[in-house]
């Protein structure tokens, strides 16, 4: 029996038995099993059928046959007796073997059961006086271990915290006085900056004035300088046309001086006999006049080479002009001909001036002739060359003046220089004179371009000189030829040539001064206009600087707003505190919570369903507002277009009723939604009283699984709850996503109506163009002002429906607001039913014996509130009963949708099958069309430039015999489109219908809400049921205040923290009150952008009713040019003011991102140091758990420090709390400048859209305005959530001071818990072992607690991380989505300027008016739908609002979970304070008694160890023979189990292995379980005898 080695297992053991017995005993069995025996040839015959005997057989052969058969049968029958006789025999003798044994086996195990039950006995004896013995070793192991940390780590915390308080009180005096002096500071700067503020204003509007009067100026010049050019054309063509006279009576001369020359070899013989004679007299004559003859004609060759070259350079500058001298470069070419002509007649001249002298003097005149032509034709080039120097001038002028307007553009990158003339403005009057010597220079060069005209005279006498040396010149020449003195009159040529030719080259000097100083005029016009351009850039700086300097005083004045809010802060958060405290003793009553929970659930399941109602109604007020808006729209340009036919009146009222009717849907839509929007904040509020409703059942459930075990029962009922949430929850989901699939399906069918109702507007559109062309070009001149009456009146009439609807608006919020109060008063009783239920819960938390009573309510409530589920559960059927109602109705209006598609559809096609039969109405319509674009692109340029309408009249007039012809044709049309718009009209009243059909569905929601109304009855049944659970609570609160007179001074603390926490939940209260009003204000600027929109579609009408007026206008284009000159100036004024306030709004949002970057990395700074602090607190507190057992005097005089050292780190987390406070302060008046940054850009919105009265051009400012509002609205949603991100920094903060708290507060619980187990060690040893039994459990789970926090808190920061990425990947969208928006306002803006310089290029081009003005339109169009997509991105900012939002409740729930912890550390403190009130009672004798006590018990624990370990060793070896007999119960069982019977001649152990399986067979079901039940009870017993066989080894050892 006390074998030291275990046997096998059972069926290791059946196994080898089986494979042994088979070996020795069924060797030759086997065989027979597997194939049975052969029967004898008898019985094979007998089986056999007999043959059929023969027809010739004896019949005694058959007998005899027979006879043996029988005989063979009874032999065989009597074989099968025996064998079954001696199988009897065998079965019986089997059966008494198996009862026999089975008589064995029970004995044996009844034995072993009355062993195990006994061995069992003294186990769980010998066993419980170990673990005792062990638990009381461990405590005090770790009651040593604390006593040595504890006096440590008390020191060098007080230490520790003393030097961290006095470091903080000294920064934050240090912080104080310099926020002091900066406040000084930047007052004496802003004052500074606001009287030079003044000055550069005054100084900017000079400057203005003087750039319009250099405007003014420049225009003038260019006027001047254009006349200028003509009148040197017109003098260029004259001389020109001079010169060609000239050059035709030179050849006429020329051919006269030949005839001449013939007539004088005619008459050359005569003179012969006479030159004979005079030969000998003139010889030396001759020769003097040779001499001179090579002398003049070397000089002449001189002259003609420096001609040439001359008018080489001449040929090659003219061949570099532009293509517009290609006629001079002719006129030029032919002078050159001229000239060659000249000097080949000049060759022929000198060679025969050897026989003629009067050939010499022609020689010479025409010499002279041609430098003085060549002369002409140098002065000539020369003045071509600055007229077209002028010209390019002139050309560059107009470029820099069209660039002027596109210098405004430089001022994003003048932006940059703000920093550097910040840090110059005193040198600003450097720049003033700068600016006034400016301003003399543009006077100087006036002044010389005034003198330019005396310079033109002077070369206009010059040329008339020219003319007159020319016929001068031509009179010389008829002398000449006159003279019979040929020597004297070539004298006195050549002193005229010579006189001439100094008159000429004083001409042609005083021409190249002229040029000159034309040159030089030139040259100061381009120096004055960059010195315009410097002064307007420096201007622009100016004006940037001086925004610097208003942006820098306003955010001087919110860095002193932001200091005072800091004080209040911190003052608020140091109130704050007591009322964290005094909250964290109202969440212990876990009964109570679990009852709310319940409560708030089915409140959550009816929510969720009227949620889906109202986004239901939502999605239908959103379309049907949509449409209304479409409508009025179209009514707007409806009503101008068919007020000018009386045959549309009747179609105008049918309009105006359906505005009407379109008016109070919106007032009741408008009511729906603002219904939605309360239930749906509503729905938050209580989704978050939910969640922390779920915290504190979480809470609760932990501690009642700390004290009893019974809570894990309700914690299994809470999680089945949580489970049908999540179910209802999928379910909501669901009916959301379907939900969805509708709505898009609606939106479809919507859009494909509204384009049905496009393309009939569109023709009636056309027809009513038609319409209004041909009552213009008929009554325009006599009926505008009747037009405009008509108008005023449709107008006034738009404004009474608008007047009713802003009516029933009102209504609408006043109903809003009564349902609001409506919804304060029920949280107001729930919040008092709350604060009752805390109150109870305060008592009811530590009278812990009272805790039975307490449950036997809680079971009541508990079936009270599963009653209120069920009854919930059964709404919500109801409510989903009434959704799948909506969604079928819905489906119905799908239906009806789909339907208005294929009648579209059918319509279409009708259109198409009329429009291919009626082509020659397409080609009518076409021409109509084309008519009706240049119409509107006449209205178009009607609208822009003012120009000449005289000649638009006339071409109306013109055009009105077609116009009629092709109106004829359009009424053929009109009346088609009207019949189908009629039928569309049937269509949508039918639509109507079943929104009126919606509306009761809306009557069906407010009998839900009025079942609401009684489960708010039912939750202030069960607020009353808690009531009468608080005034027995009131009794138990006597015995209770009777009991903590011990505990006085923490009773005090614990009131202060409560009334801290009341002021910092005040303080929450508030800065959450003000974050919803924040986003109340932004809704409402929101609903004033919409109002705002409607008014500039008014402001459109009214723009085209301005431009009817401007119609009247057609004489008065001076008027209209300075109107359009104001005009300009007020929207550069606007787009100067827009620029601004974009970039204040961009270095607001700069600011307020560099700030929250700053606050973020101090509460990150700040948030390490507090975790450090924290570790080094957890690790000094885990310390002291090893000496809290040290001496009694000496823990007092510790904890006393210890209370001290508590008090400087409450101070320091009251600090700490302040200065987060103060920064949630600092972003909360960020928000509101943020806010006040988008009143201002609706401020200039609505002045935009003023100015859109005045004219079309102002919808660009309108363009801008939004951008500013958008990125004022950015700037708003930055600055929230950077006040989101450094709330959750602070949260995270007070989280982290929490759990230094709780630790101290586990400790100090701990001590208490010790303290008074040494009490109780006094009365009962027993009582106190249980007590630190429980104590050290209840450490366990405040490990577990400790630990589970820390992963909360992990979460929570991930949860932060988490949001704070998202939040920065949204602001860098935003920012991109900015970015856009402003370059699309630049292109809007480049787009503009093109448009001025085309209308300016449309005033000098107006027989090219309608292909400019179509551009034009097309421009315009461009610029719409630039403003759709500005308008889609301000959708696209909401949609990224509404992400925020929701970022935003999430980091509530977050907020929530943290301050579920911090609840939690907070009853932990309040735990350790009554352990130290305990520890103070305890004394000294008690602890020696304890220690004594101790030592007993570990002397017994080691005896009680050996006699456990005496006891194993018996129960080993009992477990040992257990397993023998459960092997040997096996084994017999498998030998029962393989018997199996075999032949009867052979009855071996084979046969008697086969008959006991076939008795196995019969009773095989019974034998089975009764099998598996002995298994089972036998695996226990074995393990109970292995337990005492260890035993009993380790007594032998």
């Amino acid at each position: 029996m006390s074998q030291s080695k275990a046997r096998p297992a059972p069926v290791k053991r059946s196994s080898s038995l089986r494979r042994a017995y088979n070996h020795l005993f069924r060797s030759d069995s086997a065989t027979s099993r597997a194939s049975p025996p052969p029967r004898p040839e008898r019985l094979k015959s007998a089986h056999t059928v007999p043959a059929v005997p023969e027809s010739n057989q004896a019949p005694d052969t058959q007998d005899d046959a027979l006879r043996r058969e029988l005989q063979q049968c009874r032999q065989e029958l009597e074989e099968a007796r025996e064998m079954v006789m001696a199988q009897d025999q065998e079965l019986s003798t089997l059966e008494r073997n198996a009862q026999r044994m089975e008589r064995r086996y029970k004995e044996k195990e009844a034995a072993l059961t009355r062993q195990k039950a006994s061995l069992e006995e003294n186990m769980v004896a010998v066993v419980v006086q170990q673990i005792k013995e062990a638990q009381k070793a461990e405590r005090q192991a770790v009651r040593d271990e604390c006593n040595r940390e504890h006096q440590a780590t008390l020191d060098s915390l007080h230490h520790k915290y003393k030097s961290r308080t006095a470091i903080l009180t000294q920064e934050l005096a240090d912080a104080r006085a310099g926020a002091e002096r900066l406040k000084a500071d930047h007052e004496n700067q802003v004052t500074s900056l606001r009287t030079e503020m003044a000055s550069l204003t005054n100084d900017l509007e000079t400057a203005k004035a003087a750039i319009v009067e250099t405007t003014d100026s420049l225009k003038n010049i260019q006027q001047a300088s254009t006349t200028a050019l003509e009148e040197s054309e017109k003098a260029n063509t004259t001389l020109r046309a001079e010169l060609e006279d000239q050059i035709a009576a030179l050849t006429e001369e020329l051919h006269a001086s030949r005839t001449e020359l013939q007539n004088a070899g005619v008459s050359l013989e005569d003179h012969t006999r006479r030159y004979a004679d005079l030969q000998s007299t003139s010889s030396k004559a001759l020769e003097d006049a040779e001499t001179s003859l090579a002398s003049i004609r070397t000089t002449l060759e001189s002259q003609l080479e420096a001609q040439a070259n001359d008018l080489s350079s001449a040929r090659d500058a003219l061949e570099t002009s532009t293509k517009d001298r290609e006629a001079e470069r002719s006129a030029q070419q032919l002078v050159q001909d001229q000239l060659a002509a000249a000097r080949d007649e000049l060759a022929q001249l000198a060679s025969e001036l050897q026989s003629y002298s009067a050939t010499k003097e022609a020689l010479t005149a025409a010499e002279a002739r041609i430098t003085e032509l060549t002369n002409d034709l140098q002065d000539l080039s020369a003045t071509k060359a600055a007229r077209e120097a002028l010209e390019e001038r002139v050309a560059q002028l107009l470029v820099d003046l069209a660039s002027f307007d596109a210098c405004k553009q430089e001022l994003e990158r003048a932006q940059a220089q703000i920093a550097h003339l910040s840090t110059n403005l005193e040198g600003f009057d450097g720049t003033k004179e700068a600016q006034e010597v400016a301003e003399a220079r543009i006077a100087e060069l006036s002044t010389q371009l005034d003198e330019y005209e005396p310079l033109k005279a002077d070369h206009e006498t010059t040329k008339r000189n020219l003319d007159e040396a020319q016929a001068k010149i031509a009179a010389l020449t008829t002398e000449v030829e006159s003279h019979a003195d040929l020597k004297e009159a070539q004298h006195n040529a050549e002193a005229q040539i010579s006189q001439l030719s100094a008159q000429n080259e004083q001409l042609t000097s005083d021409h190249e001064a002229g040029k000159r100083e034309l040159e030089e005029s030139q040259a100061k016009v381009t120096e004055l206009t960059t010195q315009v351009e410097s002064l307007e850039s420096t201007r622009e700086e100016l004006a940037a600087a001086r925004e610097k300097i208003a942006q820098l005083y306003a955010d001087l004045q919110e860095h002193a707003q932001l200091k005072e809010d800091r004080d209040v802060l911190k003052q608020e958060l140091e109130d704050s505190h007591a009322k964290i405290a005094d909250l964290t003793t109202q969440l212990e009553d876990y009964h109570a919570a679990k009852g709310n929970l319940e409560a708030a659930e089915s409140r959550v399941s009816e929510l969720s369903v009227q949620l889906e109602s109202h986004t239901q109604l939502e999605t239908d007020y959103e379309a049907i507002k949509t449409e209304l808006d479409t409508a009025h729209a179209k009514l707007a340009d409806l009503a101008t277009e068919l007020e000018e036919h009386k045959g549309f009146k009747a179609q105008l009222e049918e309009a105006e009723s359906k505005i009407a009717h379109f008016s109070t849907e919106l007032e009741e839509y408008t009511h729906l939604k603002e219904d939605y929007e309360k239930e749906k904040e509503r729905s938050a509020s209580l989704a978050q009283d939910i969640d922390r409703h779920l915290a504190a059942v979480t809470a609760a459930e932990e501690k009642q699984q700390e004290a009893e075990a019974r809570a894990v029962e309700a914690a299994e009922k809470h999680k089945s709850v949580a489970d049908e949430i999540d179910d209802h929850l999928a379910t909501i989901a669901a009916a959301e996503e379907k939900h969805k699939d509708a709505e898009a399906r609606a939106v479809e069918a919507k859009e494909k109506h509204m384009s049905a109702l496009v393309e009939i507007e569109a023709h009636l559109a056309a027809v009513t163009a038609a319409e209004r062309k041909q009552k213009e070009a008929e009554t325009r001149a006599d009926d505008l002002e009747d037009k405009h009456k008509s108008i005023l009146t449709e107008l006034e009439g738009l404004k009474d429906n608008l007047a009713a609807a802003e009516s029933g608006h009102a209504a609408a919020k006043e109903q809003n607001d009564q349902l609001r109060g409506d919804l304060e008063a029920a949280s107001a009783s729930h919040e008092a039913a709350q604060a009752a239920l805390n109150e109870a819960q305060e008592k009811v938390h530590p009278l812990e014996e009272k805790i039975e009573s307490l449950e036997t309510e809680l079971t009541a409530v508990t079936k009270s509130m599963q009653e209120d589920q069920e009854h919930a559960q059964a709404q919500q059927a109801k409510h989903a009963e009434e959704l799948a109602a909506v969604e079928a109705e819905k489906n119905r209006l799908a239906e009806g949708m789909a339907a208005l598609r294929e009648a579209h559809d059918k319509l279409a096609a009708e259109m198409q099958s009329v429009e291919d039969s009626k082509k020659s109405v397409e080609e009518t319509l076409a021409g109509f069309e084309e008519e009706r674009s240049k119409f509107t692109s006449e209205l178009a340029e009607l609208k822009a430039t003012l120009s000449d309408r005289g000649s638009e009249l006339e071409a109306a007039v013109t055009a009105q015999s077609d116009a009629r012809k092709q109106l004829e044709e359009a009424e053929v049309a009109r009346h088609t489109a009207e019949e189908k718009l009629a039928a569309v009209e049937a269509q949508l009243r039918s639509v109507e219908d079943s929104r009126e059909e919606l509306a009761e569905k809306c009557k069906q929601l407010e009998e839900t809400q009025t079942s609401q109304q009684a489960t708010e009855e039912q939750l202030d049944r069960l607020e009353e049921e808690l009531k009468s659970a608080q005034s027995s609570n009131e009794e138990l609160n006597q015995k209770l205040d009777e009991a903590q007179t011990s505990r006085q001074v923490s009773g005090d603390e614990l009131s202060a923290l409560q009334e801290h926490l009341k002021s910092s939940q005040t303080s929450n209260e508030e800065l959450t009150r003000k974050l919803e009003e924040s986003q109340a204000s932004q809704h409402t600027s929101e609903e004033k952008i919409a109002a705002l929109e409607e008014q500039l579609k008014f402001a459109q009408s009214s723009n085209e009713e301005l431009a009817q007026k401007l119609e009247d206008a057609d004489g008065s284009n001076t008027a209209a040019a300075s109107e359009k000159a104001t005009l300009q100036a007020q929207h550069d004024a606007a787009m100067d003011e827009l620029n601004k306030e974009l970039s204040s709004a961009k270095e607001a949002l700069q600011k307020a991102k560099e700030e929250a970057d700053a606050t973020i990395a101090d509460l990150e700074s700040k948030f390490i140091a507090s975790d450090a602090s924290h570790k080094d607190v957890q690790e000094l507190l885990e310390k002291t758990r090893t000496d809290a057992d040290q001496s009694k005097t000496e823990m007092e005089g510790k904890l006393a420090e210890a209370e001290e050292l508590h008090k400087a780190a409450q101070e320091a987390i009251t600090k700490a709390k302040a200065d987060a406070d103060a920064l949630s302060g600092d972003f909360d008046q960020k928000l509101a400048e943020a806010l006040a940054n988008q009143k201002a850009a609706e401020k200039a919105l609505a002045k935009a859209r003023e100015g859109v009265e005045v004219s079309s051009a102002r919808e660009d400012e309108l363009a801008a305005a939004l951008a500013a509002q958008k990125s004022a609205e950015q700037a708003l949603d930055n600055a929230q959530t950077e006040a989101k991100a450094a709330e959750e920094a602070r949260a995270s903060l007070e989280a982290q001071l929490q759990r230094a708290k709780s630790t101290e507060a586990d400790a100090e619980k701990r001590l208490a818990d010790s303290e008074a187990a040494k009490a109780d060690f006094e009365d009962k040893v027993k009582s106190a072992e249980a007590e630190k039994a429980n104590a050290e459990q209840e450490a366990k789970l405040v490990r577990e607690k400790v630990m589970q926090l820390q992963a909360d808190l992990e979460s929570a920061n991930q949860e932060k991380l988490a949001i704070v990425e998202k939040s920065s990947k949204e602001l860098g969208s935003t920012e991109a989505e900015l970015k856009a928006a402003i370059a699309a306002k630049s292109e809007a803006q480049d787009y503009v300027k093109e448009l001025e310089a085309k209308l300016e290029a449309l005033k000098n081009n107006d027989e090219d008016s309608s292909p400019h003005l179509k551009e034009l339109e097309l421009e315009l169009e461009s610029l719409k739908a630039k403003a759709l997509d500005v308008n889609k991105i301000s959708e696209d900012l909401e949609a990224k609002d509404h992400a925020i939002r929701q970022l935003t409740t999430s980091k509530d729930e977050t907020e929530t979970q943290l301050k579920d912890a911090e609840n939690k550390l907070a009853s932990l403190q309040e735990e350790m304070d009554s352990l130290k009130a305990s520890t103070r009672s305890s004394n000294e004798e008690a602890e020696k008694y304890l220690e004594r006590r101790e030592q007993e018990f570990k002397q017994h624990a080691e005896q009680t160890t050996q006699e456990l370990n005496a006891l194993q060793e018996q129960l080993k070896a009992k477990q040992d023979d257990i397993a023998e007999l459960q092997a040997w119960k096996a084994r017999m069982e498998q030998e029962l189990d393989v018997l199996t019977p075999s032949t009867p001649h052979s009855p071996n152990m084979g046969d008697i292995e086969d008959k006991t399986s076939t008795v196995a067979t019969v009773n095989g079901g019974r034998g089975k379980k009764k099998n598996k039940k002995k298994a089972k009870a036998a695996a226990d017993f074995e393990d109970a005898m292995q337990e005492a066989a260890a035993k009993e080894n380790g007594g032998s050892d």
